[in-house]
């Protein structure tokens, strides 16, 4: 799965304004089986975390909470 630079963009804006949405796709993924869709999810909410930490620590304690999660 190769992504496109608009993708990425539009997918870390995304995760950074919504952790549960981000969350959503990494338990998705998982469920799925999709390895190369749970690697690119997690990069783009690692630059999402990275970005959002610059001013709080909150963003990655809010996707961590997600994940694994039924809800």
């Amino acid at each position: 799965m190769s992504a496109t630079k608009p993708f990425d963009e539009v997918a870390i804006r995304m995760y950074r304004e919504d952790p549960a949405l981000a969350a959503d796709m990494l338990n998705a993924c998982l469920e799925d089986g999709d390895t190369e869709g749970f690697l690119l999810a997690l990069h783009h909410v690692s630059n999402a975390v990275e970005l959002e930490a610059r001013h709080t620590d909150k963003a990655l304690r809010g996707v961590l909470g997600h994940v694994g999660s039924k809800e």
